[in-house]
């Protein structure tokens, strides 16, 4: 029961993490993008 609860949450808190990495990458290419032009 209390594994179970703890995958789950280490599931959303890896999947959130990985959001956040992934969205300041994209950002990240975006204001170089616009620095290049």
């Amino acid at each position: 029961m209390i594994s179970e609860g703890y995958n789950i949450t280490r599931l959303i808190y890896d999947y959130s993490f990985n959001f956040s990495i992934n969205y300041l990458l994209y950002y990240c290419h975006l204001t170089s993008l616009d620095q290049s032009l």
